[in-house]
C-alpha cells in the first residue's frame, strides 16, 4: 500500500492506494486515516510533507 502527502504550489495533495475491498472502509482506523488526509488536503490540518527518502 502507498500513501503520501505533498504541497503543490499553494495547494496540497493527499494520495492513497489503500482500500480496494469494501470491508477495508469499515475499519475505524482506515476511515480516520482518510478523514485526516482529506483535512490535510483542505488545509484544515497541518502535517510535515517533507519526503522521507530521496529518489
Amino acid at each position: 500500500a502507498i500513501a503520501w502527502i505533498q504541497q503543490q504550489g499553494k495547494g496540497r495533495v493527499f494520495y492513497s492506494s489503500l482500500g480496494h475491498r469494501e470491508e477495508i472502509f469499515r475499519n475505524p482506523l482506515v476511515m480516520q486515516f482518510y478523514l485526516d488526509g482529506i483535512q490535510y488536503a483542505c488545509g484544515d490540518m497541518e502535517a510535515d510533507a517533507t519526503p522521507s527518502a530521496k529518489r
